[in-house]
């Protein structure tokens, strides 16, 4: 249900837009509608929030407690969602923002672990958001590349908005951790940090979508 309000005798539907993350690439159409007035041209007040601090919260969250009208999350929300038959709410895809998946596992190359098998030797840390399928497909992409998805150590006690922070130091007790390409992949380029990029490929997708309950 979308909010509206009269102004100046024209109707403005005023909406509350989740984001995840720090505004990067994949937002970008959203703020240059923004930039261009094209919401004010379709009589739209649009909000573009910031998540919660830490990350406490999820996008998909806050839509289901009506927080925000509409989010941006993963596609593996609306599929968690379906499965889950909470009554009286139901979250649907509306919109792809990417045409393809955008994410991937990242180690550095100094932390020596350069395949994703690599991931399952034993005392290797995932640093996880604790999303609902997120670490069984981990596990099931270190098999699929021959390793052991059981010897991954999955640590989700860290600050979700730290993680990439934390494999980046190195010894910070996360050795791998999931991220944007557009957004973290970029800013490991931009300081001349080498990553060892593992995309989930077929095995699963990551691609986010703007959701409404």
């Amino acid at each position: 249900m979308l909010k509206s309000y009269t102004h100046t005798s024209i109707e403005v539907t005023d909406i509350n837009l989740q984001y995840p993350g720090t505004p990067n690439t994949l937002h970008s159409g959203l703020y240059l509608a923004l930039t261009q007035d094209l919401y004010k041209s379709s009589n739209m007040t649009v909000h573009l929030l910031p998540p919660t601090p830490g990350y406490t919260t999820t996008p998909a969250k806050l839509l289901e407690t009506g927080s925000v009208d509409l989010a941006i999350c993963p596609s593996e929300s609306c599929i968690a969602y379906a499965e889950s038959r909470k009554p009286f709410f139901h979250l649907q895809a509306i919109y792809a923002i990417c045409q393809r998946d955008a994410s991937a596992i990242v180690t550095t190359k100094a932390s020596g672990l350069n395949k994703m098998s690599d991931l399952g030797k034993g005392g290797v840390k995932y640093g996880s958001y604790n999303a609902r399928y997120e670490d069984d497909i981990v596990k099931a992409m270190v098999e699929h590349d021959g390793g052991d998805g059981k010897g991954l150590e999955v640590q989700s006690q860290e600050g979700k908005l730290s993680l990439f922070g934390k494999v980046r130091k190195g010894g910070e007790g996360v050795d791998a951790t999931w991220v944007f390409m557009p957004w973290e992949g970029v800013q490991a380029q931009m300081d001349g940090e080498e990553l060892n990029v593992f995309k989930p490929g077929r095995i699963c997708s990551k691609a986010s979508s703007i959701c409404t309950g």
